[in-house]
């Protein structure tokens, strides 16, 4: 299953319900536009990070205002907080002041401490702030929304196309679904740890659905299963709500479930055959003098009574390879039922009249199942050891006559063909605002949706479970049964080294898989089109569609398509992330350009916050200023509360020197005696302290 391709994918803003109506709104744009918004909020996040930091160096000044006398370090530190150095130079400041004052003060590691702690906590505040904002935007395993105008629903029942009658299952697009299910079966079907999916396997939002197994007793009357315990398998998917497990994106009030429950057995075949002699039906006599096997579970509509399956014997001694189809061409009524795979009879009224192939035999009747018999021809394989696979039986051993060793022994099947028999029951269950889902009964699938008997299902619901019958009714057991994992292990040998007693379990399971996987992707061509798979699908949809099924175009998403431009895959941007890191930013800035700027100064919030705003001001590098010039006796001054200060009139200003004069006082001595690296500021001049 490829990738969607770029040219269906919706572009601008959706909503991913499974995110919430604020947190899924996403962006779905180019890589180069994502780039772009990339750029703008790594701008925005440098300045808001600019700006709170400059916040949190006001807050800790402010604490940290003390009025009582200090020493030197606590008055160094002040200042160059009221400075707003960036956290990695107010890490290398403080550590200049405690390296100069360490020997001169108490404590002085304690009290530059705390100081190195929130630069180092808003580094990696900043770095974590970063990491969030690179998910804004995101790449790699992207959910996008289908948008496509090819999209249409399928035809149902039979219609002409060219003249002739024509059915989906028989078209070219249900021929290309069934193949790529069964790849996508064989490569995803699996367990995978979260972070090894295979690429080819990321196409849906979720690459398989979960089937649990049981093996339980003969599902039918006990007589028509194979005689060993626990003959029949349960494959059941539970209650899939379609918006995790076909990726819908169906709102919360008309979201729809869908269960599937399949319990196949291995039939028991004594009694129910006899061999057909040539000239015993001259129907069957095409000059090949052969004879054929005539199985009986059911009559076969329109071909002659008391015959489900007949094969050639002859044409299986002659074909290398295992097969549930083959074709002959005989004359007659008799060409449909000849080389018959498998058969079905279903339990909608509707559809046992006009769509069931057959009428089984009490033994197989059922009323709330869709019945489904699948034949394994085994035809001329051969193994080196018997096998005991109940679908595979081989004990009967044989000396080759060819291309094998004259000496070896094979062992070739037990009876030329097995039979499966299976049931499919489905379940549909619908959202209903305020209660508990509406559920149907585990049952066949139904023909129509009244059948569903639910009438309050909103329009979308309809058209939802009518896309579900539509598709379903395509890909069935009949043509998920049409291949076996077994002729893969073949490889066109002439016999098999052995064969696992449990691979009827591993083919059961097979076909199973393969029905999910073609039925995921049919939900997906829904949406798409099946005109984008293939061009000449138009006969087989409708033009005419409703409201609700228009709608239901826009309803499907899926993984990341690989671009819209060459090796450029797409983005998503959150737009609530986007919306909360810009708003964020430009707060903060606001906050620290009105508040830092304008309105500590004003002198309302100022009387609040004396004296600790005037500790502010008067640590500013122009209020230090002044007060060296008014040491020097230059002035006056004007506008000394304030953050700038003025002269009073337009005087000059000397240069400052390098140590200003202050009274006559005694040298300062170190209360420690000093230390080496202080000893070129000693020598600069003699220090005056106050007597």
């Amino acid at each position: 299953m490829s990738q969607v391709p770029a040219e269906y994918v919706k572009r601008g803003m959706w909503v991913n319900l499974e995110e919430g109506a604020i947190m899924g709104r996403v962006i779905t744009t180019d890589t180069r536009s994502s780039n772009i918004i990339v750029a703008i909020l790594a701008v925005a996040v440098a300045f808001g990070t600019t700006h709170l930091w400059n916040i949190v160096l006001f807050a800790y000044h402010q604490h940290r205002v003390n009025a009582a006398n200090t020493d030197g370090l606590y008055r160094q530190q002040q200042v160059l907080l009221r400075t707003l150095p960036a956290p990695t130079s107010l890490i290398s400041e403080w550590a200049k002041l405690w390296w100069v004052w360490r020997k001169r003060v108490t404590r002085a590691s304690v009290r530059s401490f705390p100081h190195v702690v929130i630069s180092a906590v808003f580094l990696a505040g900043t770095l974590a702030v970063g990491i969030f904002t690179s998910y804004v935007v995101s790449s790699s395993d992207i959910d996008v929304l289908v948008s496509s105008p090819l999209c249409r629903p399928l035809k149902m029942g039979t219609f002409l196309v060219d003249g002739q009658p024509a059915t989906v299952g028989g078209s070219a697009w249900a021929l290309e679904v069934s193949k790529q299910g069964r790849l996508y079966a064989e490569d995803c079907y699996k367990t995978f740890n979260s972070s090894m999916v295979p690429e080819r396997c990321k196409a849906f939002t979720k690459p398989s659905i979960l089937l649990k197994e049981e093996r339980v007793d003969c599902p039918f009357n006990t007589s028509i299963c194979a005689k060993f315990e626990r003959p029949a398998l349960v494959l059941d998917s539970g209650l899939v709500d379609l918006n995790d497990g076909f990726g819908m994106n169906l709102p919360a009030g008309e979201r729809v479930k869908y269960r599937k429950k399949t319990t196949c057995a291995i039939l028991d075949l004594t009694g129910r055959w006899t061999i057909l002699k040539p000239g015993d039906d001259p129907r069957l006599d095409d000059g090949h003098n052969e004879d054929w096997l005539h199985i009986y579970l059911g009559d076969i509509q329109g071909t002659m009574p008391n015959a489900t399956f007949l094969d050639s014997l002859l044409y299986a001694n002659m074909t290398l390879r295992y097969e549930t189809r083959y074709v002959r061409n005989v004359q007659g009524h008799l060409q449909m039922l000849i080389g018959i795979r498998s058969c079905w009879s279903y339990s909608s009224p509707t559809r046992r009249e006009y769509s069931s192939l057959l009428r089984p035999i009490p033994e197989l009747t059922t009323h709330d199942a869709d019945l489904f018999l699948v034949k394994v021809a085994q035809n001329r394989m051969r193994y080196l050891e018997p096998v005991e696979d109940p679908m595979f039986l081989a004990h009967r051993p044989m000396i080759p006559l060819q291309n094998v060793p004259r000496n070896l022994t094979l062992y070739e099947r037990d009876f030329p063909a097995s039979i499966t028999g299976c049931q499919a029951q489905h379940q549909f269950c619908f959202a209903r605002p305020s209660q508990p889902d509406f559920c149907t009964n585990l049952t066949g699938l139904p023909a129509t949706i009244p059948e569903l008997n639910y009438p309050d299902a909103t329009e979308l619901q309809v058209a939802t479970a009518g896309m579900l019958i539509s598709t379903g009714r395509i890909f069935d057991l009949e043509t998920a049964a049409r291949y076996l994992k077994v002729q893969a292990l073949a490889e066109n040998r002439e016999y098999l080294p052995y064969l696992p007693n449990d691979q009827w379990l591993n083919e059961i399971r097979s076909w199973e898989s393969t029905l999910w996987a073609s039925l995921q992707i049919a939900a997906t061509d829904y949406s798409i089109g099946a005109a984008a798979r293939v061009p000449d699908s138009g006969p087989y949809v409708r033009d005419n569609m409703t409201v609700a099924e228009n709608r239901l175009c826009t309803m499907q998403k899926m993984k990341n398509p690989g671009g819209f431009v060459p090796n450029q895959p797409p983005s998503n941007i959150n737009v609530f992330a986007l919306a909360f890191v810009l708003t964020l930013c430009l707060l903060i800035t606001l906050i620290d350009i009105l508040l830092l700027k304008f309105l500590i100064y004003a002198d309302a919030p100022r009387k609040i916050l004396e004296p600790r705003i005037t500790a502010w001001v008067q640590d500013g590098v122009f209020q230090l200023q002044r007060r060296a010039y008014e040491a020097r006796s230059e002035g006056p001054w004007d506008r000394v509360q304030k953050e700038v200060p003025v002269t009073v009139d337009a005087m000059m200003l000397s240069t400052l020197p390098v140590q200003t004069e202050g009274p006559e006082t005694g040298e300062v001595e170190d209360a420690k005696g000093g230390s080496g690296d202080d000893l070129s500021e000693r020598n600069t001049a003699d220090a005056p302290t106050r007597g």
